[in-house]
Formats: structure tokens, sequence, C-alpha cells
């Protein structure tokens, strides 16, 4: 079962999974007609559907709305290009420039592509929703909370 941070805050309330995916989700992998997420190359290097919690909804609109105006500002200032996975940079050389590539989590610099040389805003870092949790208030879900309540029934 997914569960969502129950707090109002700047950052986005992310579907608690493992902090890679979190970070490395792109705008295109999370649909909200269907209600679901794509996780790409997870276990297995495996691309994984899975459900878009309906708590998590708003908080992920918000986030995609975020990051597109950021993406436009970007590319108002001559940046705005992203990395593409495998071969995709060269068989679709402007699709790095689409709002649907950009990072969900993007981060709030810029910096120079290793790859490519090129200076774009790649996702967030490894302690981005590390030290999120550490200080903001969190609901985790009871597993046995559906059994407990029935034997406290009896």
């Amino acid at each position: 079962m997914l569960a969502c941070v129950l707090t109002p805050s700047p950052r986005p309330s992310p579907p608690e999974w493992g902090e890679g995916v979190k970070r490395r989700l792109r705008v295109k992998d999370v649909c909200f007609d269907e209600g679901h997420i794509v996780v790409r190359n997870g276990k297995g290097d495996k691309d994984r559907v899975t459900v878009l919690p309906t708590g998590c909804r708003q908080g992920l609109l918000d986030q995609v709305q975020k990051v597109r105006r950021q993406h436009a500002r970007d590319l108002e200032a001559g940046f705005g290009r992203v990395y593409l996975p495998h071969a995709l940079e060269r068989k679709y050389p402007n699709e790095n420039r689409e709002a649907d590539w950009q990072w969900l989590f993007p981060s709030l610099r810029m910096a120079k592509d290793p790859r490519s040389g090129e200076r774009r805003r790649h996702h967030v870092g490894e302690n981005y929703f590390a030290d999120f949790f550490k200080v903001a208030p969190t609901f985790v879900p009871c597993r046995r909370c559906w059994g407990t309540k029935t034997s406290e029934r009896r």
C-alpha cells in the first residue's frame, strides 16, 4: 500500500518509494487520466506501472504545474534541456526541450552535465527527501489496522 505525507509544505507529497525512484520520475511518468505512475528502470532494470494514490493526486498536479512554469523560465533563459535516456537524444534531438521529459522533482540549480558538458537542470539530490522526512510530520499507514479493528470488535 502506498501512502503520502500528510502535511502542507512547499515540497510535494511524494509516494513512499525508494529514494531513487522518487528522484528520477519525469512529468510524463504520471498519468492523471488513468490514475497510474510509470516507474522506469526499477528493480531488474524493468519499467513498472503502479497506482497513483488519490491522496497524492493534487500535490502531484501542483508539482507538475510548478515544473512546467520553471521549464518555461529555463527555456526563456536559453536552457531547458534535460538528459534523455539511452539513444533518445540522438533519435529525437529536440525532445529534450519538451516539458513532459522534465524531472518531476527538479534540482533548484542548474549544473554541468558530465555526459554532454551542457548546463542542465538535473533531478534532486539524494538527500532531498531524506532531509524533508526528518522535519515533516508523517503519516505511516498501519498495515495491521484492519486486523486490529476487527479483533477489537470481537
